[in-house]
This record gives C-alpha cells, structure tokens and sequence, in this order.
C-alpha cells in the first residue's frame, strides 16, 4: 500500500465551529466543538445522543451560504508518529 489517509472537514457558522458529519437534503450537518454553551443555546442546536450513546452533542445543519472556514484535515495513517 501506498497512502492511507484519514480526512475529515470543519467550518464555522456564526463564529461557532463545527466538525462537518455529512449532508441533509444539500445542507451541511455539523457538531459543535466549540466551548460556548451560551452559543449552543442562543442559537438553538439541535441535541443528540453522541456516537458513544451517552455524552450529549450538539448538532446544526445549514445552507452552505452561511458557511465560513471550510476545511479539509488529511492525516497520512502511514506515516509513524
């Protein structure tokens, strides 16, 4: 094998910042990683059950025009660390 990578995808909406999780009728769905819980409920994120089943996360999906700062994070799984 030559390249194994992992990517994933952030933005920011409203200054709050998001890891991208997929798409929903050609809007974005994120999960806040921000630090603000003023901002999860000024904004009215939606709540979710986290992947784990027990920790709660806070989720958003938007139109793409309200998005800032996409970005794609590649991690090279081959390289030793």
């Amino acid at each position: 094998m030559d390249a194994w990578y992992r990517t994933h995808w952030t933005f920011r909406w409203e200054r709050g910042s998001f890891d991208a999780v997929g798409t929903v009728d050609g809007r974005l769905k994120g999960v806040y990683t921000g630090g603000s819980w003023g901002f999860a409920d000024n904004f009215q994120l939606d709540r979710e059950k986290g992947s784990d089943g027990g920790r709660t996360q806070y989720t958003i999906t938007v139109n793409l025009k309200g998005v800032t700062d996409l970005e794609r994070h590649r991690t090279d799984l081959l390289t030793k660390q």
